[in-house]
């Protein structure tokens, strides 16, 4: 650890035997109980899943046990200043859905963007989701990045997934092993550290109890169906809360065809847009880079003649979802458990834990590609010129043809891989004199993604495989490209074996982490006790991405932290007045020092304040201030973690700024050295008020404001835009070298080389590192420099600098600036009635701003409500009914989920496309579930119950709005994954038993 984080930590630290001995020391005096919830905040808190529950609340007969609340690291206390969304096991229960991820996706705050298996399109570029190679679910709180949400089990930090290890997949944890779910959508570094940037959520697991209780689940859709089956057994001793919980669950999910949604499509010409693509089976034969003849279906490819193949301009054209799945088979298994163990009155042992592996498989988009092929080729039609055009038999005296060709119906690209993650935590508890708590605590967790694409590419440069047969005279060992492959088996096993390049990516991820912390109160004020918590925690992770191309390097990094939080009822019962029946402040820091192998990252400071005024009874207003941030990845911060050459088959139509210029060429993204990367900084503001009045039996309201300013976000803004449209715009042209030969004047701008010294390949760069490369000469060095070293990327080297339009730096870097703002909203109203219990209720979340910069020094534009960022207005309508027959009860519920209408910029159209097609409509769907509670005529078993739960997703069946969603990665689609789902109408039925 560098010396000024010893140096900050060590005061803080010792603070902790400083607030046991100040425990110790204190006057007797009355110690400070859970505060008190009315029963209309009870209601409020379990109807609304919208406000704070009580710390002991749990909707089991299990053992109840003090908690920390989520947002506080003091026992005893609610949250003070941030609003907090509870979902407790009666919410979850009365969705009837059944994944974790799924239940969180239902809440405005909690936005889709960027995750879920069945993300594509252009919003996925913008929000990361290229990088979920696993088909991994996530939580994006306001949009803000899946990177910027942390998440807890218990209060602890969790291994994180994915190839860019950036996140934690809720359905890692059974979804009946929980025992509420609290979410704190506002920024909480000060008390949890990194990556607190948009809020905290917490997953915690259900207390030690004596039984067991079995889940099975069924769930279709047209094309897709899904079972799950969980078994919960518990136990507890000693009269004391002592014991153990421990879940299994196994889930499969079936593949959704891409073919049994009509959205899944690329075909843009009923809009005006391009048709689907001309990498076809059968193919077509080009000429001069333009003119088509479509090869003609229903024939083996053994007799065909020039003549026989359609006139010039005709083609084959094939969806790029064709023989492709929309989404994959899953299969997870996943074991939870918690444990307890007091010793004496004083001490007592904790643990928890889980473990998930999750196996997928996919059919994606089949490869695909322009293929020469020689006069040689035993099948060429060019043996049989008689009849044909003059620029066909040109074509064919030249040496040969040119066919664009789908390998779909032949060479299936199956993607399989795996997700497995397991975490243990244990510590132990002292209670001390005077209400003091003392907790010692540690664990560690490792995560490996496993991806591999057998068939992932067909390379036809000199020498491969496919060059070879295309070659061949011999019928045997030739490739017949000019068959029919929808109607004939055109190669034989032996033709079609080793044609392919396999890609693999393996990711491994450890995380160890320990924590001592103290808390307990050390002043009586007339409002109350003022409450102290310190503690001190050291994180160390390590990290190594390995990928086809070779071995990434093993990265260390090292975190010291301590944090001090200060609970101050300035008034309360001994001294309210009028107007301030109470009013509490909350006041938080942290210091967090780091140890990076790769970069500097120093130290993090960040405080937070936090103030709750209850005027009257009835009213609470809360307010919040504090800064957070994020330490880039360490992936992010590796110079092997990406690179290589992206390859463009042509500039045909693609407006950029070079007179004359269609050509073959290169775009070729780098990543030869690493920038130094700083963390990502943010403040955030909150205003909120809630109201549950007295004279309004059954209301409440709740109101929260929020700010949130986000800087320096480490990101690849190429990425984001897509390189050619990032080229287009001219406004990156700080990330873009341009070839002198096609853009001269642009060329004379180009910035220093992207290469830093220090680099694997610094010795076969010293000509242009530090310097600008603004001549052809310097931008010729530069190419050379890039292949000398070893950067050869997926497709390799490129041919010569003649083939290269622009070099483009796609590293991680300090870019993107947010500032957002919005109105969380929350409504509901119970009452009574001869026939049951009813509820309505409504959360929604109104965005009023959404700013980005994705440069630094660039304009901010306000992208609210534009595809692949928060949308305006998002919002989840309940009426519910109750009604109790005896011990038995009845519950239905009725949900409308509202999206607002969005935009797509125009430059993001497919080519063609009206700007009619900019606008997105609303879209509103219906969910019900129904939920039978049986205790009656029950054998003795069954002493719980018997549950039976019915439940429609989507009960109208409404496909998505059409979204003409040109994805710069990927397949188009005709829809946004992030705001709605492809399964459309979902049926599920579950039954459980507690014995």
């Amino acid at each position: 650890m560098n010396a000024s984080a010893h140096r900050t930590i060590r005061p803080i630290g010792a603070l902790l035997p400083l607030s046991v001995a100040l425990a110790l020391a204190a006057p007797q005096g009355r110690a400070q109980s859970p505060p008190a919830v009315s029963d209309a905040q009870a209601a409020t808190a379990q109807s609304t899943g919208n406000a704070p529950q009580p710390a002991n609340a749990d909707q089991s007969s299990e053992a109840l046990t003090e908690v920390v609340v989520t947002g506080t690291r003091i026992h005893g206390v609610q949250q003070v200043g941030s609003e907090t969304i509870g979902i407790s096991q009666q919410d979850m229960q009365n969705t009837g859905l059944s994944s974790t991820a799924d239940i969180l996706q239902q809440y405005p705050q909690l936005l889709s963007l960027g995750s879920g298996i069945g993300a594509t399109g252009a919003g996925t570029d913008a929000q990361g989701e290229t990088l979920d190679t696993t088909f991994a679910s996530a939580v994006n709180i306001r949009g803000i990045g899946r990177e910027a949400t942390l998440s807890l089990l218990d209060g602890h930090r969790v291994p994180y997934t994915s190839a860019d290890m950036s996140f934690f997949d809720p359905n890692s944890l059974p979804l009946q092993m929980l025992q509420r779910i609290e979410v704190v959508p506002d920024g909480t570094s000060p008390i949890y550290g990194a990556d607190a940037v948009a809020g905290t959520v917490n997953y915690i697991l259900r207390k030690p109890f004596t039984g067991a209780e079995t889940y099975v689940q069924m769930g279709s859709a047209q094309g897709e169906n899904q079972w799950q089956a969980t078994q919960i057994v518990g136990l507890t001793w000693g009269g004391n809360g002592s014991g153990i919980v421990i879940g299994y669950q196994h889930t499969h999910l079936g593949a959704l065809n891409a073919a049994d949604r009509s959205f899944y499509s690329d075909d843009f010409a009923p809009y005006g847009g391009p048709g689907s693509s001309d990498y076809a089976t059968p193919g077509n034969v080009v000429v001069n880079g333009i003119t088509s003849y479509a090869i003609p279906h229903g024939q083996n490819g053994t007799a065909l003649t020039l003549a026989d193949l359609g006139p010039a301009g005709s083609a084959n054209t094939q969806n790029a979802w064709y023989a492709a799945q929309a989404l994959p088979d899953t299969i997870r298994n996943t074991v939870a458990f918690n444990a307890t163990q007091k010793l004496t009155d004083s001490i007592s042992l904790f643990a928890d834990g889980y473990y998930t592996k999750r196996d997928f498989s996919i059919l994606q988009e089949a490869d695909s590609g322009t293929y020469f092929v020689p006069n040689t080729n035993a099948f060429t039609p060019c043996r049989s010129p008689a009849g044909a055009s003059a620029a066909l038999l040109a074509a064919c005296a030249s040496g040969g043809l040119t066919v664009d060709y789908s390998f779909a119906d032949q060479i299936p690209n199956e993607r399989y891989g795996d997700q497995e993650t397991y975490d243990g935590f244990a510590g132990v508890q002292f209670s001390l004199p005077h209400s003091w708590q003392f907790t010692v605590e540690g664990g560690h967790g490792h995560d490996i993604d496993f991806d591999v694409n057998p068939n992932d590419s067909i390379s036809d440069v000199p020498g491969s495989p496919i060059s070879t047969e295309l070659a061949s005279a011999n019928p045997a060992t030739a490739f017949n490209i000019f068959c029919d492959a929808t109607a004939f088996k055109c190669n034989s096993a032996s033709v079609l074996t080793g044609l392919t390049t396999p890609f693999l990516t393996v990711t491994y991820y450890d995380m160890s982490d320990y924590e001592a912390n103290a808390d307990g109160p050390v002043l009586s004020l007339p409002g109350g006790d003022v409450r102290l918590a310190t503690g001190i925690e050291y994180n160390r992770q390590v990290v190594q991405a390995n990928n086809t191309f070779g071995y990434g390097n093993i990265l260390h990094r090292n975190v010291t932290s301590g944090y001090v939080e200060l609970y101050v009822p300035l008034v309360g019962a001994g001294n309210a007045m009028p107007g301030v029946q109470k009013l509490v402040l909350d006041l938080a820091g942290r210091i967090d020092g780091f140890d990076d192998q790769l970069v500097n990252l120093g130290e993090r400071k960040n405080p937070k304040i936090g103030l709750d005024w209850t005027p009257v009874e009835q009213l609470k207003v809360h307010a919040s201030f504090g800064t957070s941030f994020r330490a880039p990845s360490m992936l992010e911060e590796d110079i092997t973690a990406q690179h290589g050459y992206i390859e463009l088959p042509s500039f045909d139509g693609i407006s950029v700024p070079c007179s004359g210029c269609n050509f073959p060429g290169a775009l070729l993204p780098i990543d030869v050295g690493y920038h130094t990367t700083e963390a990502s900084t943010a403040r955030s503001f909150s205003f909120g008020i809630d109201w549950v009045p007295t004279l309004w039996e059954g209301f409440d309201l709740s109101l929260n404001w929020f700010k949130l300013n986000y800087y320096n976000d480490v990101d690849t803004p190429l990425s984001d835009v897509g390189y050619v449209a990032a080229l287009n715009s001219q406004q990156f042209n700080s990330l873009y070298i341009y070839n002198p030969t096609y853009f001269p004047a642009l060329a004379a701008n180009n910035p220093v080389a992207f290469v830093l010294p220090g680099a694997v390949n610094a010795a076969a760069c010293s000509s242009v590192i530090g310097k600008r490369i603004t001549t052809q000469a310097l931008f010729n060095s530069y190419v050379g420099c890039l292949d000398a070293g070893g950067d050869v990327g997926f497709l390799g080297p490129p041919v010569s600098p003649t083939q290269i339009v622009a070099i483009a730096d796609a590293e991680h870097i300090n870019s993107t600036t947010i500032d957002t703002s919005g109105l969380d909203i929350a409504v509901n109203q119970s009452w009574k009635s001869a026939v049951g219990t009813w509820h309505a209720g409504l959360v929604a979340e109104n965005f009023l701003n959404y700013f980005v910069s994705l440069l630094p020094g660039a304009p901010a534009v306000d992208e609210l409500s534009e595809l692949s960022f928060p949308i305006r207005l998002k919002s989840r309508a309940q009426l519910g009914w109750q009604r109790d027959f005896g011990t038995d009860s009845l519950t239905a519920n009725l949900f409308v989920n509202y999206t607002a209408p969005y935009h797509i910029p125009a430059a993001s159209l497919p080519l063609g496309v009206s700007d009619y097609y900019s606008q997105i409509p609303s879209y509103t769907t219906f969910d019900f579930a129904i939920v039978y509670n049986l205790h009656s005529y029950l054998p003795q078993l069954v002493r719980n119950g018997f549950t039976l739960s019915f439940s429609v997703q989507n009960l109208m069946n409404r496909p998505p709005p059409l979204v003409l969603n040109f994805a710069s990665t990927g397949a188009g689609v005709l829809y946004d994954p992030s705001n709605a789902s492809p399964l459309q109408r979902v049926f599920q039925v579950q039954v459980a038993a507690k014995f």
